[in-house]
């Protein structure tokens, strides 16, 4: 048997509802959904419904709504989470930033904007320059500028050095595919010329050094 979705109390008389037209407001957010019970019915709302064995209910549902199983929601959520779980881009590094675009090539071949090499470098020889002074004085600043220039060029020339010979596998990986001779942003010739410059800096400040004469 069909039962309404709103049952009727007994000795309620209203007549049958009449089939409603078009909605008039194709753009509303409801719509006028009648749903026609057709057969007895249990409790028909009046005499006339009865005769007739059918009676007719009307109910307003939105016009659209999230189902659980809906694949439209699933596939929004599963953007949404795609979409939070994407991490956000690194800042641009100070190379990428103030360098002008012909030198920064050279820059990142330096590994200039990673600069925890060079402080490996030139940690070990500050200490010690500074263990060395006297007793009550300050350590020589000379030094202490000569050897950190020297640890940047020189860890800057072991960087080009190690490019220059994995030119062809860094290409292949993910994480060295933006490295300047990977990238062709820098050609092999270019490197060695880099190289070169690098070393010839490198003997300039160690001819700063005394020769303990």
């Amino acid at each position: 048997p069909a039962i309404s979705p709103f049952p009727h109390t007994h000795g309620q008389t209203s007549s049958p509802s009449p089939s409603p037209g078009p909605v008039s407001n194709p753009a509303a957010r409801r719509h006028l959904i009648t749903l026609s019970r057709r057969g007895p019915c249990l409790r028909p709302p009046s005499a006339s419904a009865a005769a007739s064995s059918h009676y007719i209910d009307r109910i307003l549902l939105p016009s659209s709504f999230s189902h659980p199983l809906s694949t439209s929601s699933r596939d929004k959520d599963t953007d949404r989470d795609k979409e939070e779980s994407i991490p956000p881009l690194p800042p641009a590094s100070w190379v990428e930033r103030l360098l002008p675009e012909a030198a920064r090539p050279y820059a990142m071949l330096a590994r200039l904007d990673k600069p925890i090499g060079t402080w490996l470098l030139a940690w070990p020889c500050m200490w010690s320059i500074t263990i060395a002074a006297m007793p009550g004085k300050l350590p020589d600043l000379k030094m202490l500028a000569l050897f950190g220039c020297g640890a940047v060029l020189l860890r800057g020339a072991g960087c080009t050095v190690n490019d220059l010979l994995d030119r062809d596998i860094d290409n292949k990986v993910e994480r060295t595919k933006s490295r300047p001779f990977a990238s062709g942003a820098l050609t092999p010739s270019q490197g060695v010329a880099f190289l070169g410059a690098q070393l010839l800096l490198g003997l300039g400040i160690l001819l700063q050094l005394n020769n303990f004469r």
